[in-house]
């Protein structure tokens, strides 16, 4: 953050990579636990899902400093994952 506040009047370029969702599969309680009453066959692991509820909230954190540092309107954010399983077990390989 501090690098995006002293660098805000030139041109810059952030890496900002995310290792969820992705094993070990570990997330606090609080996002995990909205998918724990869930009885979807497809929720078989809402540590997963609250990997992804985690990395949402992130994310907004990050749109909100950039409009709070008027850097949003200059600033192209781009979201990207290879970790592609629908809920975090591979079942090909």
């Amino acid at each position: 953050m501090t690098f995006m506040e002293i660098n805000k009047g030139k041109p810059f370029f952030i890496y900002l990579p995310s290792n969820a969702p992705h094993s070990p599969i570990y997330v606090d309680e609080k996002y995990a636990k909205p998918y724990q009453h869930l009885k979807v066959k497809e929720i078989v692991n809402p540590e997963f899902y609250g990997m992804i509820t985690n990395i949402d909230e992130n994310f907004g954190k990050l749109e909100k400093l950039l409009k709070k540092k008027k850097l949003a309107d200059n600033t192209t954010l781009i979201f990207m994952t290879d970790n592609g399983t629908s809920d975090g077990i591979s079942k090909d390989g």
